[in-house]
C-alpha cells in the first residue's frame, strides 16, 4: 500500500509537469497534484496507524499475556480482582482465576475499559459464574459491560461508572457492539433510559452519572458499604 501511494504521487507529479509543459494552468495543475499527493500520504498514514495496531494485538497473542492487566485472587478480601485495561486474552486468564477458586461469589473491577468484545466475553463469563461485581474506585466503557454481569451490582463510596457508545473501530461487519451491549443491559434489568443516554454519549467522550441516578437505573443494584 505503501509503495502503490508513493507511485500515484510520482505519477501525478510527471502528470503535472507534462500539464504544465503543454500550457495548462500551473494553479490547476499542481493543485490536483497537491489534492493527490494529500490523499496518498493520508492513505499511506492511515496504513501505517492499523498495521501498528494489529501486530501489537498480534504481539500480545503470540506472547500470550496482556502486561496491562492484573487478575488476582485476593483470599483475605474473598474476591477476584480485575485491574487495568481489557486486552486480548483477559477473559481466559479471568476464566483460568475463577476455575482455581471456585468459592468465589464477588468480583472487583478497576478499568478504563479496552476491547468491546472483550468486554462482552468477560460479561458472559462472569453471567455464567453467577457472581456479584464491586466497582470501588472507577469502570468505564467496556468495562460497564462486565459490571452489568454481577447477580447483585455493588459501587463504593467513592466508585465512578463512565459510559459511552463504542467507537468505530469497535465494529464489524457481522456484529455492532453497541447493540449487542444494549441487548446485553436490558437483559439485566437496565433502564431504557440508561441504556439510550450511554448510546447518545460519543465514543471520546465520556457520561459519569451520581449514584441515584445508577440505583433507579438498575445498573447499580446495591450501594457497598465498607467492611
Amino acid at each position: 500500500m505503501l509503495i502503490t501511494s508513493v507511485w500515484g504521487l510520482v505519477g501525478a507529479a510527471r502528470s503535472g509537469v507534462r500539464a504544465d509543459d503543454m500550457g495548462e494552468s500551473r494553479i490547476r495543475v499542481y493543485g490536483a497534484t497537491a489534492i493527490v499527493a494529500a490523499c496518498a500520504i493520508s492513505t499511506a498514514g492511515q496504513f501505517a496507524w492499523d498495521t501498528k495496531f494489529w501486530l501489537s494485538s498480534l504481539w500480545v497473542l503470540a506472547k500470550d499475556q496482556d502486561e496491562g492487566i492484573t487478575i488476582v485472587v485476593d483470599p483475605a478480601l474473598g474476591r477476584l480482582v480485575i485491574r487495568g485495561p481489557f486486552g486480548f486474552g483477559t477473559t481466559r486468564h479471568a476464566n483460568d482465576a475463577l476455575h482455581a477458586a471456585p468459592w468465589v461469589r464477588l468480583v472487583e473491577l478497576e478499568s478504563p475499559g479496552g476491547y468491546a468484545i472483550e468486554g462482552l466475553a468477560l460479561a458472559r463469563l462472569l453471567e455464567s459464574r453467577a457472581v456479584d461485581t464491586l466497582v470501588l474506585k472507577s469502570c468505564a466503557s467496556a468495562c460497564i459491560t462486565a459490571f452489568a454481569a454481577g447477580n447483585r451490582r455493588y459501587l463504593g463510596p467513592l466508585g465512578r461508572l463512565g459510559l459511552h457508545s463504542a467507537g468505530p473501530g469497535r465494529r464489524t461487519s457481522k456484529m455492532d457492539v453497541n447493540e449487542v451491549h444494549a441487548s446485553f443491559l436490558r437483559q439485566r434489568g437496565v433502564a431504557l433510559w440508561l441504556i439510550n443516554g450511554e448510546l447518545d454519549t460519543p465514543f471520546d467522550d465520556l457520561w459519569v452519572p451520581g449514584p441515584a441516578t445508577l440505583l433507579g437505573s438498575g445498573l447499580v443494584t446495591d450501594l457497598w458499604k465498607l467492611r
